[in-house]
Protein backbone atom coordinates (compact mmCIF):
# COMPACT_ATOMS: atom_id res chain seq x y z
CA UNK A 1 0.00 0.00 0.00
CA UNK A 2 1.89 3.24 -1.57
CA UNK A 3 0.42 6.50 -0.74
CA UNK A 4 1.12 10.06 -0.58
CA UNK A 5 1.61 11.34 2.66
CA UNK A 6 2.81 14.95 1.99
CA UNK A 7 -0.62 15.91 3.74
CA UNK A 8 -1.01 14.14 6.69
CA UNK A 9 -2.45 15.57 10.04
CA UNK A 10 0.27 14.44 11.97
CA UNK A 11 3.70 12.08 12.14
CA UNK A 12 6.60 11.32 13.88
CA UNK A 13 9.99 10.25 13.17
CA UNK A 14 11.62 7.32 15.28
CA UNK A 15 14.92 5.25 15.64
CA UNK A 16 14.39 1.94 15.98
CA UNK A 17 16.32 0.95 18.93
CA UNK A 18 16.07 -2.88 20.02
CA UNK A 19 18.96 -4.83 19.05
CA UNK A 20 16.43 -7.19 17.11
CA UNK A 21 15.13 -4.64 15.31
CA UNK A 22 11.61 -4.29 14.61
CA UNK A 23 10.69 -7.38 15.72
CA UNK A 24 7.09 -9.61 16.31
CA UNK A 25 6.68 -8.56 19.72
CA UNK A 26 6.86 -4.60 19.43
CA UNK A 27 4.94 -5.29 15.68
CA UNK A 28 2.05 -6.86 17.81
CA UNK A 29 2.04 -3.78 20.06
CA UNK A 30 2.12 -1.08 17.44
CA UNK A 31 -0.64 -3.29 15.69
CA UNK A 32 -2.89 -3.32 18.55
CA UNK A 33 -2.39 -0.01 19.65
CA UNK A 34 -3.39 1.31 16.05
CA UNK A 35 -6.90 -0.86 16.03
CA UNK A 36 -7.85 1.73 18.96
CA UNK A 37 -7.54 4.64 16.32
CA UNK A 38 -10.27 6.13 14.49
CA UNK A 39 -8.28 6.88 11.39
CA UNK A 40 -5.67 5.02 9.55
CA UNK A 41 -2.31 4.71 11.11
CA UNK A 42 0.46 3.92 9.40
CA UNK A 43 4.19 3.26 8.72
CA UNK A 44 6.56 4.34 6.60
CA UNK A 45 9.80 3.15 5.55
CA UNK A 46 12.33 4.35 3.48
CA UNK A 47 10.21 3.93 -0.09
CA UNK A 48 7.59 1.81 1.71
CA UNK A 49 4.24 2.68 3.39
CA UNK A 50 2.11 -0.13 5.15
CA UNK A 51 -0.96 -0.52 7.46
CA UNK A 52 0.22 -0.30 11.14
CA UNK A 53 -2.67 -2.37 12.19
CA UNK A 54 -1.06 -5.31 10.82
CA UNK A 55 1.69 -7.13 11.88
CA UNK A 56 2.81 -8.52 8.68
CA UNK A 57 3.03 -5.53 6.55
CA UNK A 58 5.22 -4.00 9.78
CA UNK A 59 7.34 -7.01 9.74
CA UNK A 60 7.51 -7.11 6.03
CA UNK A 61 9.56 -3.83 6.24
CA UNK A 62 12.33 -5.18 7.95
CA UNK A 63 13.23 -2.41 9.81
CA UNK A 64 16.98 -3.28 11.61
CA UNK A 65 18.39 -1.49 14.69
CA UNK A 66 18.96 1.91 13.82
CA UNK A 67 16.52 2.56 10.83
CA UNK A 68 14.46 5.29 11.01
CA UNK A 69 10.77 5.20 10.38
CA UNK A 70 7.77 7.77 10.20
CA UNK A 71 4.82 6.67 12.29
CA UNK A 72 1.31 8.70 11.21
CA UNK A 73 -2.31 9.18 11.74
CA UNK A 74 -4.51 10.87 9.59
CA UNK A 75 -6.38 12.29 11.75
CA UNK A 76 -5.30 14.82 15.01
CA UNK A 77 -7.76 13.28 16.98
CA UNK A 78 -5.57 9.90 17.18
CA UNK A 79 -2.67 11.58 18.34
CA UNK A 80 -2.98 9.87 22.00
CA UNK A 81 -2.37 6.27 19.53
CA UNK A 82 0.51 8.16 18.05
CA UNK A 83 1.78 8.76 21.75
CA UNK A 84 1.19 5.07 22.65
CA UNK A 85 3.30 4.21 19.46
CA UNK A 86 6.48 6.23 20.14
CA UNK A 87 6.42 5.12 23.94
CA UNK A 88 6.84 1.42 22.28
CA UNK A 89 10.79 2.35 20.97
CA UNK A 90 11.24 4.09 24.33
CA UNK A 91 11.10 1.12 26.21
CA UNK A 92 13.49 -0.85 24.07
Amino acid sequence: MKRDRVNNMLSREITVVDELGLHVRPAALIASRAEGARSDVWIMAGAQTVDAKSVIAILMLGCKKGSIITVGVDDPMDSGILDNIESIFDKA
